[in-house]
């Protein structure tokens, strides 16, 4: 576990886990040790899932297998007659092939962007139902979410295609639903 002095370049809380096999650590900012104990550690326990899971090893796996299967389609598109008659670009090694390189890699990155955060937001979702196992505190874990969502001047109800494009993780309200979910399949107290 490495605490992050990040306080000297913003005032968001957060936590990530980096690394894999014997580099695997869990880094949380300064900034969310000021929070009250229980709700940092219920954050420690969201990062928690995602180590036990391996997301990070898997992200990076299925992250270069993706940037290779794009490197493969961008040679087939870019080498495709049609492409190279209408670009008037002979090679990838034109220089004038960078703009047809860019503007591909961002019509890609663009078109792949709701499927990666559409998986993203399920990972996310199941660290949290695995910090809730561990903790058994939807209370605390609700104060938390609240607390992330003033702190880090979270959207509470983005539009559905700023969701669809940009959002990582749930949004709040999805994520209290979560443990409301949680805490009355449990049987605890709604919070």
């Amino acid at each position: 576990m490495l605490v992050a002095d990040a306080s000297r370049r913003t005032t968001a809380l957060n936590a990530y886990v980096s690394g894999f096999g014997a580099t695997r650590r869990i880094v949380v900012y300064d900034t969310l040790l000021r929070a009250p104990a229980d709700e940092v550690e219920l954050v420690v326990a969201h990062e928690l899932g995602h180590a036990k899971a391996g997301d990070v090893l898997s992200g990076t796996l299925v992250g270069g297998l993706g940037a290779a299967f794009g490197a493969c389609l961008l040679y087939a598109v870019t080498s495709a007659g049609v492409v190279r008659r209408r670009t008037e670009i002979a090679s990838l090694g034109d220089p004038r092939a960078v703009g047809l390189v860019m503007g591909l890699l961002s019509l890609a990155t663009v078109l792949s962007g709701p499927a990666q955060n559409l998986v993203s937001r399920q990972i996310e979702a199941r660290a949290d139902v695995h910090a809730l196992d561990l903790t058994r505190d939807p209370a605390t874990f609700v104060a938390m979410q609240k607390r992330l969502a003033a702190t880090n001047i979270s959207d509470l109800s983005p539009d559905l295609v700023e969701y669809v494009l940009y959002a990582s993780h749930p949004t709040t309200p999805q994520r209290i639903a979560l443990a409301r979910t949680w805490a009355a399949l449990n049987g605890l107290p709604e919070p």
